[in-house]
This record gives structure tokens, C-alpha cells and sequence, in this order.
């Protein structure tokens, strides 16, 4: 495609901490996602918009999280408005606007649809495209892996949940190390004051 992307804005509410932990929660629970579809003209595999969208949103709606996206401007661009929203008040915003390449009705359609999936997966950290040998994923270190392995120690319940959303320990993205591990931290603390 020649589209030229013209800008990107992110903003966000005053206050972040509640969204960003109902956000790192949610990851953990989003059902496995397929490259469901070809480009017939690069012979590769991608994820659609559906298929983002059948994965995520049940754990996202159990988090209190929810992802609008709107689409915006006229036949010299068009601008996609992406935010996700928390019960609590808060939310993250982004825009992305693009100027397509030709001004038709079906080609400002694709962009539209384009830029949604593509500003779905980077707000929700999903990957959208993958090679087919899985090689463009980047995974946690072993000496990360081993911190997470010592962290969930004698939690079978939280193992089984990181095993459920990422099929092995070793298949962390490298992207969500940092939230998992939040998380994993603030669920062995509420276990143990609800225990204590």
C-alpha cells in the first residue's frame, strides 16, 4: 500500500496506575490468536480485526476494559481514534491518520480497517503479523524466565494461567515482562493478606 501515514498522537487521562493494572490482568487471559488470513500479493499470513477482537474482548471485559475505535476525516485522510477505557475513569487514547493513496470510498474502507487492526494490537500488545515460523516473536531471557519460575514458585494457580495464555513459561513476550510480573507480584500479595 502507499498510504502515507501523516501523524500519531497518544494521550492519555491524568491518572494511568488502575488501567495499566486492569490492562497487564487482562493480557494473561486473552485466548490464543491465529493468523486467520493471506495477503494474496506477499503470499503471508496476518490477523484480522475479527480475529483480535473474538480474542481479547471476553478478558477484557472481565478487567472492566473496553476498546473504542472510531474513524474520522474526509477523502484526503482518514484518521482512526483509538481508545481504551477503564471502569475507574481513566483511559488511552491514540490517533493515527493516513492519506491514501488514491481518494475512493473502498480504498479509505481498507485504511480505515487497516489502521484499527493495526492500533488495536499495539494498544491491546498483540501481535498482529507474525512470521509462520514464529521467529519474529521476541521471548524473555532465561535469566528472565527464571526470576518469573522463582516468583510463581509454590503458585500452581498462577503457573496454570501464564501456561494457559502464553502455552509455555518461555513464551512470554518480551513486550508484556514487565506487566506479568507486576501482576504476578500484586496476585501473590492479595493471596496472602486475604490468607493472613
Amino acid at each position: 500500500m502507499n498510504e502515507e501515514i501523516q501523524h500519531t498522537d497518544v494521550v492519555t487521562s491524568p491518572e494511568i496506575g488502575a488501567i495499566v493494572e486492569a490492562l497487564a490482568k487482562a493480557q494473561l487471559g486473552y485466548d490464543k490468536i491465529t493468523r486467520d488470513a493471506v495477503n494474496p500479493y506477499y503470499k503471508s499470513k496476518y490477523t484480522t480485526l475479527d480475529e483480535i477482537i473474538r480474542a481479547t474482548r471476553p478478558a477484557l471485559a472481565n478487567n472492566g476494559l473496553v476498546l473504542l475505535q472510531f474513524v474520522t476525516g474526509d477523502h484526503n485522510l482518514v484518521t482512526v481514534i483509538s481508545r481504551l477505557a477503564h471502569t475507574s475513569g481513566q483511559w488511552i487514547e491514540s490517533r493515527m491518520a493516513c492519506k491514501p493513496s488514491k481518494p475512493d470510498i473502498q480504498q479509505l474502507g481498507v485504511i480505515a480497517t487497516y489502521s484499527k487492526r493495526y492500533a488495536m494490537a499495539a494498544m491491546l500488545g498483540v501481535s498482529a503479523d507474525e512470521d509462520d515460523d514464529g521467529n519474529a516473536a521476541v521471548f524473555v531471557s532465561e535469566e528472565q524466565l527464571t526470576h518469573v519460575k522463582n516468583l510463581i514458585d509454590g503458585h500452581d494457580d498462577i503457573r496454570a494461567r501464564l501456561i494457559k495464555a502464553f502455552k509455555a513459561l518461555d513464551k512470554i513476550p518480551l513486550a508484556q515482562y514487565d506487566d506479568i510480573v507486576a501482576v504476578i507480584k500484586k496476585n501473590i500479595a492479595d493471596k496472602e493478606k486475604n490468607n493472613g
